[in-house]
C-alpha cells in the first residue's frame, strides 16, 4: 500500500513538473511541440520497455506474437498516447502549464456531452 502511495504521488508530481519544464522550455528555446512530444515518448518508451525487459523480457515480447495484438498497440499509441501528449503540449505552447491541465481534466466532461448530444440523450 505504501509503495502504491508513493508512486502515485511521485507520478502525479513528475506529471505536474513536465507541463512546468515544458512550458520553460517552449518560452526560454521555443522548441517545437512535435518535437518536444516526440522526443518525452520516444525517452518514456525506452525506460519503460528497459524495465519490462529487465523484469520478464518474455512476456514483454509476446505481443509480437499476435498481429491483431501489435496493431492494435501501434494504433493507441499513434492516435491515443501521442494525439494527447500532442495536444497538451500544444496546449501549454499556446497558454501556459496550469491552462493546459485545466484543458486535460475537462476532455472527460467535453467528451459527454457531446456524447449526449449526438446520441440525444
Amino acid at each position: 500500500m505504501k509503495k502504491g502511495i508513493i508512486i502515485t504521488l511521485l507520478g502525479g508530481t513528475f506529471w505536474g513538473i513536465s507541463g512546468t519544464m515544458g512550458q520553460f522550455l517552449f518560452q526560454t528555446y521555443h522548441l517545437n511541440t512535435m518535437w518536444l512530444t516526440t522526443l518525452r515518448m520516444i525517452f518514456a518508451g525506452i525506460i519503460l520497455l528497459s524495465v519490462c525487459f529487465i523484469k520478464d523480457t518474455k512476456m514483454t515480447l509476446s505481443i509480437w506474437n499476435n498481429k491483431n495484438d501489435v496493431f492494435q498497440l501501434i494504433l493507441f499509441a499513434l492516435l491515443g498516447l501521442m494525439f494527447c501528449q500532442y495536444s497538451y503540449m500544444t496546449a501549454i505552447y499556446y497558454s501556459n502549464s496550469s491552462t493546459a491541465a485545466i484543458l486535460q481534466y475537462l476532455n472527460p466532461i467535453f467528451i459527454m456531452f457531446y456524447t449526449c448530444l449526438v446520441c440525444k440523450r
